[in-house]
Formats: C-alpha cells, structure tokens, sequence
C-alpha cells in the first residue's frame, strides 16, 4: 500500500492520540510556528507509551519512546535507556 504524501498544510494543527488493543498508545502532535526555539519552523511531539507501565521495559510513565522538538529524547531503558537531546550536543 502507498501512502500519499502530505503537505504543510495537512499536517498544521495534527494532534492525535490511539489506544491499541496490545495497550500500545500513540500520540502525534505537529504545528507550524515561527518561535526561534523551533528552527525547523515545527513543533511536533511524538509519544509511543504503553498504558500500563513496566519497567525496565517502559519509563514509570509508561513511554517506551518520544521525542519532543527542541525538548528531549527518551527511550525505555530496553531501548538504551532515558537520553536527553541536550546530553548529546
């Protein structure tokens, strides 16, 4: 199946959220912005959790990844553990 492709237009304003039937959650959030924190011209948060934490599995939060643009980047400690955007520049 191919997918077609999106515009600026239809990902300004994207904020999402589904619950799995494994317990698997994901949100999607995605919006234009001119604020110089966001270079890229986007603020987009990316959030795959679990709505039952378990550790070491998850974060105590249930978050096996996410990413927030311009924040921090985290994984579960099975995915290499909790990593700050920041530690790595």
């Amino acid at each position: 199946m191919r997918m077609a492709s999106l515009t600026g237009d239809d990902l300004d304003g994207v904020s999402e959220g589904r619950k799995y039937p494994d317990g698997t959650v994901v949100r999607v959030f995605c919006m234009r912005t001119d604020r110089d924190a966001y270079p890229s011209g986007w603020a987009y948060k990316l959030h795959y959790g679990a709505t039952e934490p378990n550790p070491p599995h998850t974060l105590d939060d249930g978050t096996i990844r996410r990413y927030l643009e311009n924040r921090t980047f985290s994984t579960s400690r099975r995915n290499g553990g909790a990593v700050s955007r920041r530690q790595l520049a």
